[in-house]
């Protein structure tokens, strides 16, 4: 009876011990993935051949704190490279800049294109 009572008392001891582990594992496994460096994307405004210069220069100060002068360089690039990344950023701020950016140009009826691309 004694015996059996102790091999009872071990096999409890071990499951502990194997969940404690498993436990564990699992809590290393999950910090590692809160800890990894979050992806960065982006923004890329491209030409459209109808958008205003003005325009394209009054969007790059409003959505990427840009000076007059830096803004206007941005636009020059844009047109004649046919686009130019203007910032990088969090995926989800990345989508929310290029939602807004959209939604305002269809505003004033506006073709502006934005697209983000993951940096590698």
């Amino acid at each position: 009876m004694e015996k059996q009572k102790n091999s009872l008392q071990s096999q409890s001891t071990n499951a502990k011990a194997h969940t404690l582990r498993r436990v564990q594992s699992i809590i290393l496994n999950e910090t590692r993935h809160l800890a990894q460096k979050p992806a960065w994307f982006e923004v890329t405004v491209v030409n459209d051949h109808t958008t205003p210069a003005d325009y394209v220069v009054q969007m790059l100060q409003d959505n990427f704190y840009q000076s007059l002068d830096e803004a206007t360089a941005l636009m020059t690039k844009i047109h004649n490279e046919g686009e130019a990344a203007c910032g990088k950023f969090t995926r989800e701020i990345a989508e929310t800049k290029i939602a807004k950016i959209i939604e305002d140009a269809r505003r004033y009826n506006h073709q502006l294109k934005c697209v983000m691309r993951k940096i590698k």
